[in-house]
């Protein structure tokens, strides 16, 4: 055999064994892969179990043995914290609440004051300035549902502040302002929308922090509406003295600008609640970048994952987090939309629909109270400072009145009568009111005012936690908004009305006659509305 022929041997040899080492590491590859292959499709059925014996129930809560544990504890836990534990931030709350009510209570006290100012300053008659009056404080409880709803999409932090600086403009220009008509515009739409937002959102994030003692804890915030009636009335007189019209509207609109503090100290606690579903929400969305997620409702997410990630998330932890996800798939949606909704469909209740209906005669009487208690004053010949006296001393004693009834209605033997002597306290206030016409003297005046103080701190801080008996705290943001609209109705022609009666008969007495006559038929609808109960209310028509 010649040496070429060895040498074409060597290398037929050399080339079947090269392709039998390469035949051999395909087939340790091909059994590698096979294997891979059924440790993924054992670990997808085994997650498929998992998914299976994981079912959400009607609460939205995850119902597995293994996992319900973990999550419905953490959950009671964090929801018993939200309500009971929030530690100084409600009392920063509570106190925000405070200024608010105490720049906006003592500046809508001081409407009779400011009355007399406008009447001296531009001639008007009665009917025509309490139409201006009017018409700011009805704005401010009509916009109350956009205030709802702006604080569902923003934060209240946001809402009040904007309120405020609205609320602080409109009063510095309607400083200036050459014609009566004009301030229709400045006094009456802009510092109502202002008042709107800076008002209602404190009520609302009072309440969602206080669970136990909601009372007590609404009546320590509204007590600042009682100081700045005890306040504000006498200043507001002396600044108009000394320093005019224009001069006095101008520190005004200052203290105007003071509730931007309120609103720095709100921070709802939904907020928080809020951020932490959305965070695990968008962790759920990472599944479906790499085929974890199939869905067959739009609702419901069915969970598999890949070796890699497995890898990244620790065995202990596994079956939780597909539960939260699972959960927040199901639930985040539906709450982050409910919240961003007003629900007309608690008009549909007759207890709710008639406590609004009976808030809104009230309403009618109580702003036409604030307007003509000071002329009707000056009518008996007294000084306009004793007027503004008068409403100090109804301030003083409505703090006494706004506190005091807090803690009173909270009382074990008497929560359970807390409507009905609501109710009494309303059918008191119009026996007061029918006896102003009948007053002369200072000292009469400043009897009657204390008495109507007491009465009104009552009425004013007990109206949402009656609010809340009725329908719910869940609820408190939607039925408040609707609840002050109500009110708007009955402060826009209420007012007016009042001046209509001393234009034509040139007397303040017809009028108060007649308020009295409304707060009686208001407090006997509230009367009906404790009769009527409510125990099955389904929502089915909402607006964004």
């Amino acid at each position: 055999m010649s040496t070429t022929d060895v040498t074409l041997h060597e290398k037929i040899r050399l080339v079947d064994k090269v392709t039998e080492e390469s035949k051999g590491d395909d087939r340790l590859h091909e059994e590698k892969s096979l294997q891979d292959l059924a440790a993924t499709n054992d670990k997808r059925k085994e997650e498929a179990n998992l998914y299976d014996d994981i079912k959400v129930d009607d609460e939205n809560k995850v119902s597995s043995p293994h996992i319900r544990s973990s999550l419905d504890g953490d959950d009671e836990d964090a929801a018993n914290q939200r309500h009971e534990s929030h530690g100084k931030r409600k009392w920063f709350c509570v106190i925000g609440c405070a200024i608010a009510h105490f720049v906006l209570g003592g500046f809508e006290r001081s409407s009779g004051v400011l009355y007399l100012h406008i009447e001296k300053k531009f001639g008007n008659g009665a009917s025509d300035i309490a139409w201006v009056i009017s018409l700011s404080v009805t704005l401010k409880l009509l916009f109350g549902p956009v205030a709802s709803i702006l604080c569902t999409k923003f934060t209240p932090r946001c809402v009040v502040v904007s309120g405020a600086i609205l609320f602080g403009i409109g009063l510095l220009i309607s400083a200036f302002v050459p014609h009566f008509v004009i301030l229709y515009i400045t006094f009456g739409v802009i510092t109502g929308i202002g008042k709107s937002l800076a008002y209602q959102p404190g009520l609302v994030v009072v309440g969602q922090y206080f669970k136990k003692r909601r009372g007590a804890a609404v009546g320590l915030a509204t007590a600042g509406g009682g100081i700045g009636t005890l306040v504000l009335p006498p200043l507001f007189e002396t600044m108009m003295n000394h320093y005019g019209f224009s001069g006095g509207l101008m520190i005004i609109s200052a203290i105007a600008l003071h509730m931007c503090i309120s609103g720095m100290l709100y921070k709802s606690p939904t907020r928080r609640k809020l951020h932490r579903q959305s965070l695990i929400s968008h962790s759920c969305e990472r599944f479906h970048d790499s085929r974890l997620l199939n869905s067959s409702d739009s609702t419901e997410c069915q969970i598999t994952e890949t070796e890699e990630q497995s890898k990244k998330a620790p065995n202990k932890y596994h079956k939780l987090w597909i539960g939260r996800c699972l959960r927040s798939c199901n639930t985040v949606k539906d709450k982050e939309s409910s919240s961003k909704k007003l629900d007309f469909s608690l008009l549909k209740r007759p207890d709710f629909l008639m406590f609004c209906v009976g808030i809104s005669f009230l309403a009618l009487s109580f702003n036409s109270m604030l307007v003509f208690i000071p002329p009707l004053v000056k009518s008996r010949g007294l000084t306009g400072i004793e007027g503004a006296y008068v409403m100090s001393v109804a301030g003083i004693f409505d703090t006494i009145g706004r506190i005091a009834s807090g803690f009173i209605l909270e009382m074990k033997r008497l929560r359970n009568f807390r409507k009905l002597l609501y109710n009494t306290v309303m059918f008191m206030l119009a026996l007061v009111i029918f006896s102003l016409p009948f007053t002369v003297t200072f000292v009469e005046f400043c009897v009657v005012a204390a008495i109507f103080g007491l009465l009104i701190g009552t009425y004013t801080s007990q109206k949402s936690v009656i609010l809340v008996d009725i329908v719910g705290s869940e609820a408190l943001n939607s039925s408040f908004g609707i609840l002050i609209f109500f009110q708007g109705v009955g402060t826009l022609i209420g007012p007016p009305i009042t001046g209509v009666f001393k234009d034509e008969y040139n007397s303040y007495a017809d009028g108060f006659f007649f308020i009295g006559s409304t707060t009686f038929i208001g407090a006997f609808i509230l009367l009906l509305s404790n009769t009527v109960k409510c125990n099955k209310c389904k929502p089915e028509f909402s607006i964004k």
